[in-house]
């Protein structure tokens, strides 16, 4: 079957395998030949120092201690001209119609809230942090329905309720899960919409303040057993649906923190060990028992990953991503530098093994056929994504020995593999149906990375025939229809910011230069034929 011909009905239904089980493409490639001087590396570095705003040290360098205490500017706080870069929005009419659009297609993907909370919790208060929450989820509601005025009203709505609360205005607060979960909204819209260092200051500051809640030490405890106390701002009682949500919230930041770390250098990521936040489970009764937690730093293993839910294995991709990314540059490096000893091996083969692991429990029957259908395709997008980069960055380390050239060849051929599995996924998944685009759309800021990757491969193979294993891969027809399809659903998906522009307009700029003619203009035979 060829890899982009379109699946019947009868046959997406009942072999639903069919796609996802072309994730491990590749795999049979053997790196074991392939010997570099060890070194034990550490491209991860710690999280800035928390810097308290309201009660910093003076110049004489007097620490000022982290207990928050607000009590002084509750008492007199801030004038209105403290932000005068924004002023109190006109409330937006039809506000509320604009939410049911975020929960039924944004949160598909980005389970950041729990609906039935928001309306009974969120909808009645008026405190600047629920504010900002209710006009985040209306500009994401707004960008899914494509109402890009209303979605701009609602972003400088949401900004100004989040400097309200942080200044402890109206009784308001932004020591809380409200803030947070805007934030996030909010860093989202400002990727795709404003530009990219807006919204890696945006992340930032949430991930600032997902530190300073304790929310990203939800489940770490002491030698004794007893809970570590170092979360200062983590109250003492919550219930398990909330916890259940600072749980995602902290993961949701996590993974586009990942995401940010693997598009701006100066992005520093997260250590895994510094996290004390356990992953989703499936089972919520799980939750309580601390035998049981699984952390980030552990390393993957299959039975270990067959226990988690997507969301889960969405947040290991999101860090093969950005360990992927930091293995890259770290590669390109060392073969640059004669005197590095970077173990591009030890570390190349670990995070192979771990892309194997995700992809054998992503094909698993029951991910399949489960819920959460639009977070499946997209994890299963961003780990095929994750394979390729795998691939180019084995490709980038065999320059370091001029013996690996020939083997070079091989690694892009894999590539071809794999960017044809995803679009044999696509298909399947039917992105392009109008249906689907909404939600396809919406998830710009995570499908994009890895889409670009296929595409550049494609564009490359075909450009570039010569440096390809012949007959490996598809013929140079299928390989240019496929892409046609990965070049159309990038421009379906592309960020309002341009930065894959660039890229889009290669892949047109050559689709159109080689367009093929009608193969027939009359008949079935020679007579007719116009190449």
């Amino acid at each position: 079957m060829k890899p982009n011909s379109a699946l019947p009905p009868s046959y997406m239904s009942q072999n639903s395998q069919f796609a996802y089980d072309l994730l491990s493409q590749g795999d049979d490639m053997d790196y074991s030949n392939i010997v570099f001087p060890e070194f034990d590396p550490s491209n991860y570095h710690q999280p800035p120092a928390m810097i308290d705003v309201v009660n910093s040290a003076g110049t004489d360098g007097t620490p000022s201690g982290l207990d928050l205490n607000m009590a002084n500017l509750k008492d007199n706080p801030p004038g209105p001209t403290f932000n005068p870069q924004f002023e109190q929005p006109t409330p937006l009419s039809g506000l509320e119609q604009q939410y049911q659009p975020y929960f039924d297609i944004v949160q598909k993907h980005m389970m950041l809230i729990d609906q039935q909370e928001f309306w009974q919790s969120v909808v009645p208060m008026e405190t600047h942090q629920c504010m900002a929450l209710k006009y985040a989820a209306a500009l994401s509601g707004s960008t899914a329905c494509g109402d890009s005025a209303l979605a701009m009203e609602s972003y400088i709505a949401a900004r100004f309720h989040l400097e309200r609360a942080e200044n402890l205005a109206d009784n308001s607060s932004f020591l809380n899960l409200e803030t947070v979960q805007a934030l996030l909204l909010v860093a989202r819209f400002e990727f795709t919409h404003i530009s990219g260092p807006k919204g890696l200051l945006t992340i930032a500051r949430a991930m600032q303040l997902l530190s300073l809640l304790g929310y990203d030490m939800l489940d770490r405890t002491s030698a004794d057993g007893e809970r570590d106390s170092s979360p200062m701002m983590l109250p003492k009682t919550h219930s398990p649906g909330c916890i259940q949500m600072i749980r995602r919230a902290f993961w949701i930041a996590f993974a586009m923190h990942c995401n940010a770390a693997a598009s701006f250098s100066c992005c520093i990521p997260v250590k895994d060990s510094e996290i004390g936040t356990a992953m989703p489970v499936p089972n919520p009764t799980i939750e309580s028992d601390a035998n049981q937690h699984v952390y980030l730093s552990e390393e993957i293993t299959n039975t270990m990953a067959k226990g988690f839910s997507v969301f889960s294995l969405f947040i290991f991709a999101m860090k093969l991503v950005v360990d992927g990314d930091r293995h890259r540059q770290s590669t390109k490096k060392y073969v640059r530098d004669n005197a590095s000893d970077y173990n591009f091996c030890l570390v190349h083969e670990k995070i192979g093994r771990e892309i194997t692991i995700m992809s054998n429990t992503l094909s698993e029957q029951e991910f399949l056929d489960g819920p959460d259908h639009e977070l499946r395709v997209l994890t299963c997008i961003i780990v095929l994504g994750a394979r390729i980069d795998w691939f180019k960055t084995a490709i980038i380390g065999s320059q370091k020995a001029a013996f690996l050239g020939p083997i070079a060849k091989e690694y892009r051929t894999s590539c071809i593999a794999v960017t044809n599995a995803m679009c044999d996924l696509l298909l399947q998944a039917n992105v392009t149906d109008a249906k689907q685009i909404p939600a396809c759309k919406e998830m710009s800021l995570f499908i994009m990375r890895p889409l670009a990757l296929a595409a550049e491969v494609q564009l490359d193979v075909l450009q570039n025939p010569q440096d390809m294993s012949y007959n490996a891969f598809s013929s140079t027809r299928e390989i240019r229809q496929n892409l046609e399809l990965l070049c159309n659903v990038m421009v379906v998906c592309k960020p309002a910011t341009g930065e894959y522009d660039p890229k889009i307009q290669a892949c047109t700029a050559f689709l159109e230069k080689t367009k093929f003619e009608r193969v027939f203009n009359s008949g079935l035979l020679g007579m007719g034929v116009g190449i």
